[in-house]
């Protein structure tokens, strides 16, 4: 639904932590492998649940598609009387 601002997003916070992966200087040593795992996590998780998420949320339906055009297939006298049907 919002997938173009949250790819914005992402791209930007990446965009930002590679100076500090790029940097050279002694002092941000210590900070590189954070700005490193923090950026690719992103790139990754993002890209992950941007394709997931939707796929999984359409599983539901396919799986009732495929139940009903089953069910569809029985021939009425094999199928179960009103009577003895469940609520």
């Amino acid at each position: 639904m919002y997938t173009r601002a949250r790819v914005g997003t992402k791209e930007t916070t990446f965009g930002g932590l590679t100076p500090l992966f790029l940097e050279t200087s002694r002092r941000a040593t210590q900070l590189i492998p954070m700005a490193v795992s923090l950026g690719f996590g992103i790139v990754f998780a993002s890209s992950t649940i941007l394709v997931t998420v939707p796929c999984r949320s359409l599983i539901p339906e396919d799986v009732t598609k495929q139940v009903r055009a089953a069910t569809r297939s029985i021939p009425t006298f094999l199928r179960q009387p009103r009577s003895l049907r469940c609520a």
